[in-house]
């Protein structure tokens, strides 16, 4: 079941809009929105009870981000925009800020004890130096994702400049991730979902053989996991920072108990844990975004 279908069992009005139809007079941010409702659960139907409207965004109580990356100069223009919109009015997950001071494979080095050695350059020499270190590296794009354009180097391959000028030029000479490869990838990338704080739960996606892609686009197989005691370190050291920056929802990625990202963007894995434990959150979900709703604006 959807967020979108537990938020209307709890009798909440439920209204959509893509990004491009955001938009702003002088200096209120406003939409053209649909209201819809679930006509048929089963069947995933939806029906529109209102055609398209224009809203001011501080009529509504809760706007949650849903908009996948990659995260580009369109993206970063909707969040200028919801700066617009009054916070002591409407609370917005995850607060546009953080998409502004941050990057969600970035957002990791503040915390350098938790992550695999890691190298953010646009000049190849360093990427030779760090290979040469390593062995076996990583070259990934800073703001892709899904592991998409994510590359496995070893010592001796002569295809790692070629690479890396490729994917400078694909990503307008914005800095390239390289990183200490992780053996243990083949094990599975672990999402644990996080919600004000709390984890709601946690699974692995592991590569098919032969791959180390471990995101679901890429045939991944799907398992049920539990943290480990470093693991739940990590979930610890990193909860204050995630309260203070209003980052209420967010899926972290943990490869053999290495911090790799923390997604704050669209962070995905709700439907697949429902899935997995044939539990549904939403309810609890909903419940704690009310709760946020109710600390941060009614008793502001």
């Amino acid at each position: 079941m959807t967020l979108a279908e537990n938020a209307e069992i709890l009798q909440n009005q439920i209204y959509f809009c893509q990004s491009k139809d955001i938009f702003t007079i002088k200096n209120h941010a406003y939409c053209h929105g649909q209201n819809f409702s679930i006509s048929n659960r089963l069947e995933k139907q939806y029906k529109i009870i209102e055609e398209r409207e224009m809203y001011n965004l501080n009529e509504f109580q809760i706007i949650m981000i849903r908009k996948n990356p990659p995260f580009n100069e369109a993206y970063l223009t909707m969040t200028h925009m919801l700066n617009l919109v009054d916070q002591s009015k409407t609370l917005i997950i995850n607060n546009p800020k953080i998409f502004q001071t941050s990057s969600e494979k970035l957002l990791t080095l503040n915390f350098p004890e938790f992550i695999p050695d890691t190298l953010i350059t646009g000049n190849i020499e360093n990427a030779y130096e760090f290979l040469e270190k390593h062995n076996q590296i990583i070259l990934k794009p800073i703001n892709s994702y899904s592991s998409y354009d994510i590359f496995l180097i070893n010592k001796g391959d002569y295809n790692i400049k070629v690479i890396f000028e490729n994917l400078l030029q694909k990503y307008t000479n914005c800095p390239i991730i390289v990183q200490r490869f992780i053996n243990n990838v083949t094990k599975g990338d672990k999402r644990v979902i996080i919600i004000d704080g709390e984890v709601i739960g946690s699974f692995s996606r592991i590569p098919k053989k032969g791959s180390i892609l471990s995101g679901t686009v890429h045939d991944s197989s799907l398992e049920l996991s539990s943290l480990t005691k470093k693991e739940e370190l990590i979930v610890e050291k990193l909860k204050p920072f995630l309260i203070e920056n209003k980052i209420y929802f967010a899926g972290i990625d943990i490869i053999d108990e290495n911090l790799t990202e923390i997604n704050f963007t669209s962070p995905t894995g709700i439907p697949i844990l429902m899935e997995l434990t044939g539990v549904n959150y939403g309810e609890k979900i909903w419940n704690m975004f009310e709760k946020i709703y109710d600390r941060e604006i009614i008793k502001r």
